[in-house]
C-alpha cells in the first residue's frame, strides 16, 4: 500500500514538473517576456489533497455524466417528442434559473473563501442530488422546473470545486498542467458516465439511473466530510451586498479585465451545448445512445489532450502560443460541427479541435494567478455568476434560433444549424481580444521592469 501511495505521488509530481517558482516562497516582483504575471506566493504542490479532491471530482461528475442521455431525452417525452418544443423550454428554464444563480454564485463564493470549502461543497451536492431526486421520483414539467432551480443551488460545487483546486496548484508554477488534470477527470468522468448511464437504461429505465445518481452524490457528500480543507487561512472579513456584483473582481487592472474578457467570449461558444442532444437528434437522427458513444469518445479525447499535451505544448510553445493554437484549432471545431452531415463528421470535429481542449484550462490558470488565495472563492464565484449570464441569455437564443429554423412548416427555412452562427463569431471576437490581452501583458511587464 506504501508503494502504491510513493508511486502515485511521484505520478503526479512529475507530471507536475519543476517549479517554475524554484525553492524560495514570496511574491514575485519582476516579470519576463516568459514569465505570467502573479499575486499570489510559490508553494509545493501538495500531491495527496490534489489526489483527494481529483477523485472527488470525479465522483460528482461522474454522477452528473450518466445522466447525460437521460434528461434531454426526459425533456423530450415531457414535450410529447417535439423537438423544437423541447428547445424551447429548455432555453426558458436556464433562462429564468438564471437570476437565482447571479446572487448565489458570487455569495457562496466569498462565503467560501470566509467559511472554508466543505461546507459550500456539502451546500452544493446537497443541491444537485435534490434536483435528481425531484426529477426520479415527478417526471412532469412542473418537477422539472423546480429541480432546476435546485440545479441552481447545485452550482455551488463546481464553483467551489474550481476554488479548491486553485488553493492547491496557484503558485506552483505549473498551473495549466494542474487544471489541464482537472480537465481529465471531466474527460474520465464523460467517457464513462454516457456509457454507464445508456447500459442502466437499456437493461433497467431511466428512473433507476436517476437514483443512481441520487447515490453518487450521497457517497461524494460522505467524502467530503473526510476531505481536507483546502483553504489555509480563511479571510475573515464581513460578507455585504457588494460580493453581488460579480464585474468588481475583473476591474482591477486592465491586463486581468482583458483576460476576463477573453473568457467571456469563450463561454459564448459553447452556449450551443445546451441544444447539443436536440442538434445531434435533428441533424445526424442520433438517440440517446449514439449522443453517449460520442460523448464517451470525447471524453477520451479530452483524457488525451488535457492529460498529455498540456504540459509539452506549453513548454514547447509557451502559453500564449498554445492558446492561440488553441482558439484557432476551436473556430475549426465550430465550423465542422456547423456544417456536418454524417455521424463520422461529428467524430472528426473532436480531432480538429484538439488543441482547444488545452487553450481553455491554460487561460483559467492565468486568471486564477491574477488573484490571492485568500479571493479565489470570490473570482470563481464571479466567474461562474458570469458564465451563469451567457448561458442563460446564450441558452434562450440558441433555443429559439434552433426552434424556429428546425421545424418543416415552412414558416422559415430549414436550417438546423443556424445557431451556430453565434459562437462562431464570439470564436472570431475572442481570438481577437486574446491578442489583446497579451498586448496588455507587455504593457504591464515594462512598467513592473521600470
Amino acid at each position: 500500500m506504501e508503494t502504491e501511495q510513493v508511486s502515485e505521488d511521484m505520478t503526479l509530481t512529475s507530471l507536475a514538473g519543476e517549479s517554475s517558482y524554484g525553492s524560495s516562497s514570496g511574491e514575485r516582483t519582476a516579470f519576463s517576456d516568459d514569465e505570467e504575471k502573479t499575486r499570489v506566493e510559490a508553494q509545493e504542490l501538495d500531491v495527496r489533497k490534489f489526489a483527494f479532491v481529483m477523485a472527488l471530482l470525479f465522483l460528482v461528475t461522474f454522477a452528473i455524466s450518466i445522466l447525460i442521455p437521460v434528461l434531454p431525452s426526459l425533456l423530450l417525452r415531457i414535450m410529447n417528442g417535439s423537438t423544437s418544443k423541447a428547445a424551447y423550454a429548455s432555453g426558458i428554464i436556464s433562462f429564468a434559473t438564471m437570476p437565482l444563480e447571479l446572487v448565489l454564485l458570487p455569495y457562496v463564493g466569498a462565503l467560501s473563501d470566509r467559511v472554508g470549502r466543505k461546507p459550500v461543497l456539502l451546500f452544493g451536492v446537497a443541491g444537485f442530488a435534490m434536483e435528481i431526486a425531484l426529477l426520479a421520483s415527478f417526471r412532469t414539467l412542473p418537477m422539472y422546473v423546480l429541480s432546476k432551480y435546485m440545479s441552481s443551488v447545485g452550482s455551488a460545487f463546481p464553483t467551489t470545486a474550481n476554488a479548491c483546486v486553485a488553493d492547491i496548484v496557484v503558485g506552483t508554477g505549473n498551473e495549466p498542467v494542474f487544471f489541464g488534470v482537472l480537465g481529465v477527470v471531466g474527460g474520465a468522468s464523460f467517457a464513462l458516465g454516457p456509457m454507464v448511464g445508456g447500459l442502466i437504461v437499456s437493461n433497467f429505465n431511466e428512473q433507476t439511473a436517476l437514483w443512481a445518481s441520487v447515490g453518487l452524490f450521497g457517497l461524494a457528500a460522505f467524502g467530503i466530510w473526510f476531505m481536507p480543507e483546502t483553504l489555509k487561512n480563511p479571510h475573515k472579513r464581513a460578507i455585504n451586498l457588494d460580493v453581488i456584483n460579480f464585474t468588481r473582481l475583473f476591474k482591477r487592472d486592465k491586463y486581468l479585465t482583458s483576460l476576463v474578457a477573453t473568457q467571456f467570449l469563450i463561454n459564448f461558444t459553447t452556449v450551443w451545448h445546451g441544444i447539443a442532444y436536440l442538434y445531434f437528434h435533428e441533424r445526424l437522427s442520433w438517440e440517446a445512445a449514439d449522443i453517449g458513444r460520442y460523448l464517451s469518445f470525447a471524453g477520451i479525447v479530452a483524457i488525451i489532450n488535457q492529460g498529455l499535451l498540456t504540459r509539452f505544448a506549453i513548454k514547447a510553445f509557451g502559453e500564449y502560443p498554445t492558446m492561440k493554437l488553441g482558439f484557432i484549432s476551436e473556430l475549426g471545431y465550430l465550423l465542422v460541427m456547423t456544417f456536418m452531415t454524417k455521424s463520422w463528421h461529428a467524430y472528426a470535429s473532436l480531432f480538429v479541435g484538439s488543441f482547444g481542449w488545452i487553450a481553455i484550462p491554460t487561460l483559467r490558470a492565468i486568471i486564477a494567478r491574477q488573484v490571492p488565495t485568500s479571493e479565489q472563492g470570490s473570482l470563481q464565484g464571479s466567474l461562474s455568476a458570469m458564465s451563469t449570464l451567457q448561458t442563460g441569455f446564450g441558452s434562450l437564443l440558441m433555443s429559439l434560433v434552433f426552434g424556429v429554423f428546425s421545424t418543416h412548416d415552412g414558416a422559415a427555412p430549414y436550417m438546423p444549424n443556424a445557431p451556430f452562427a453565434f459562437p462562431l463569431l464570439n470564436m472570431i471576437t475572442a481570438t481577437i481580444c486574446l491578442f489583446q490581452s497579451e498586448k496588455d501583458k507587455r504593457t504591464e511587464t515594462e512598467a513592473i521592469a521600470k
